[in-house]
């Protein structure tokens, strides 16, 4: 039917081509930073999307178009309806596809620039229950804001003394992942030499930065909130973790 229908297939590919131009168009809105404008434009034009399913490559518009409307949802504020749409999306996605790997990068980077606690825990919450990683999370690096002048501070207030060395103790003694050959710079400290440690460090659930315990001790800066609060719940105290975990944590550093 669609091959002798040409009339029909060009209407259809110039509705495409129009709904494109809008999508590009939303991209000037985002650097503007109209979330709640993007997020409201996106879904009309997924609308449009949906009605062209049967055109060579409008899934991948769609698709590209769902997560961008997740992306501005949470920006905008409507962290909830942009986990119901992403949980929609992933019903559509294969487990090992790189667009699920696009979702949940960018509603975890979306929640993080939110600087909203409780968008933070929902999509953390939505992320290890619809996009299972073998079981691992990669803490993120910490933050670096800068002053006025453009120059690097370490965000207050720090942490205690005596919880900074318990904190230290956990993410230098757990089990190494990874050896780093090299350092990084202090970004707060520029003139020193590098001096940022780079191994990798598991405890059987979380994988993160030797860096992390380095500004923990020297600037007092937490780790994440969500992995702070996960050893705190286990008193400053790395869990045993065997051999094969070990290794799993390992390969799945190599694929990311």
């Amino acid at each position: 039917m669609w091959l002798v229908t040409p009339w029909l297939n060009r209407r259809a590919v110039r509705r495409w081509e129009r709904l494109h131009m809008r999508a590009v168009s939303t991209l000037r809105w985002e650097e503007q930073g109209r979330w709640a404008e993007v997020a409201d434009e996106l879904a009309s034009i997924i609308t449009g999307y949906g009605r062209l399913r049967r055109l060579p490559d409008v899934v991948d518009s769609l698709i590209s178009a769902r997560i961008r409307r997740c992306n501005a949802l949470i920006r905008a504020g409507g962290v909830r309806q942009a986990l119901a749409e992403a949980d929609q999306l992933t019903t559509m996605l294969r487990p090992d596809s790189a667009s699920l790997r696009r979702l949940r990068e960018t509603v975890v980077a979306a929640a993080r620039d939110a600087r909203d606690d409780t968008a933070e825990r929902l999509v953390a919450e939505w992320s290890a229950a619809a996009c299972p990683s073998d079981g691992f999370r990669l803490a993120r690096a910490v933050d670096v804001p800068q002053d006025a002048s453009g120059r690097a501070v370490p965000a207050g207030p720090g942490l205690e003394t005596e919880e900074r060395a318990a904190l230290v103790r956990y993410l230098t003694e757990a089990p190494l992942v990874a050896v780093a050959w090299g350092y990084d710079p202090d970004p707060f400290d520029p003139d020193r030499p590098e001096v940022v440690p780079l191994n990798l460090h598991t405890d059987g659930t979380w994988v993160w930065s030797e860096g992390l315990a380095y500004f923990a001790d020297r600037y007092g800066i937490a780790p994440e909130p969500d992995l702070l609060a996960a050893i705190r719940q286990r008193g400053y105290r790395p869990p045993e973790v065997d051999e094969a975990t070990v290794h799993r944590a390992a390969a799945w550093v190599r694929e990311r």
